[in-house]
């Protein structure tokens, strides 16, 4: 299907944003999809692992180089959330329940953003 797929509705991927950023440009599409599918478990992990070490400083840098990328992909629900989490970060240890709670609900949902973009990626090679 090139060209001529409809955006799906999805919770954590918005579609219309990618597609303004891509021209609708199905090559280019399916590259950013590839390289999204590839990075948005280690973003999860990376995050996790950082919080889990109360290393703010490690978690700012994983959020900082996630943020462009959900700007071009992500959901309003996942930029407040990530936004969120990068001014908790910033307290540090004080906000450190918020911060793990908000850290967990994104490695959860990790899967499912990956089987939203793996399912895009699909429809885009037809």
């Amino acid at each position: 299907m090139t060209g001529n797929h409809v955006p799906g509705s999805y919770k954590y991927i918005d579609l219309n944003r990618f597609i303004h950023m891509t021209g609708n440009d199905d090559e280019l599409k399916s590259i950013m999809l590839k390289k999204y599918i590839d990075t948005v478990a280690r973003w999860g992990s990376d995050l996790f692992v950082a919080m889990e070490r109360a290393d703010f400083e490690a978690m700012r840098r994983v959020l900082h180089q996630m943020k462009p990328h959900l700007t071009m992909i992500g959901s309003e629900f996942l930029e407040k959330m990530i936004t969120e989490l990068h001014q908790l970060c910033h307290a540090g240890a004080s906000e450190m329940a918020e911060i793990r709670r908000i850290t967990t609900d994104f490695r959860d949902l990790v899967p499912d953003m990956t089987r939203e973009l793996e399912n895009e990626y699909e429809k885009t090679n037809g």
